[in-house]
């Protein structure tokens, strides 16, 4: 079924919108969402400045996905 993404407050889940995200060495940096899951309520981020290769599938509410301050 179609999921709906949660509300979170300073985050929209659209393609391209601006977030931060924390990668597996447990810093945060600037990303994006470049694609969205909503049969698995998952978002792919881009890391700003980071090779395509990098990008990683999140949870839409999990803790390492944080507004862009």
């Amino acid at each position: 079924g179609h999921m709906h993404p949660p509300n979170r407050r300073g985050i929209s889940f659209e393609v391209g919108a601006q977030l931060e995200a924390r990668d597996r060495l447990k810093n945060w940096y600037p990303a994006h969402i470049e694609d969205i899951d909503y049969e698995e309520g998952k978002v792919l981020i881009h890391f700003k400045r980071w090779n395509h290769r990098y990008d990683e599938w999140f949870c839409w509410d999990s803790p390492y996905l944080r507004p862009l301050e």
